[in-house]
């Protein structure tokens, strides 16, 4: 309870719910949208990299 009083007595703490639900639509919209645009063959490029056996990084 007391911590609800001390951020009722900050001024323009109630901006900041809002700044972070601008920020979260914003990036949720710019992955959208980077993902409906992406290109099929790019598209399928990365989707077979986690089955490449030539990858130089593999540490099994």
């Amino acid at each position: 309870m007391i911590e609800k009083e001390l951020l009722r007595s900050i001024e323009g703490v109630g901006i900041f719910p809002l700044i972070s639900l601008i920020l979260f639509f914003t990036v949720f919209a710019l992955i959208l949208a980077h993902t409906f645009s992406i290109k099929k063959e790019e598209a399928d490029l990365l989707g077979s990299i986690p089955f490449d056996n030539n990858n130089e990084d593999n540490h099994e």
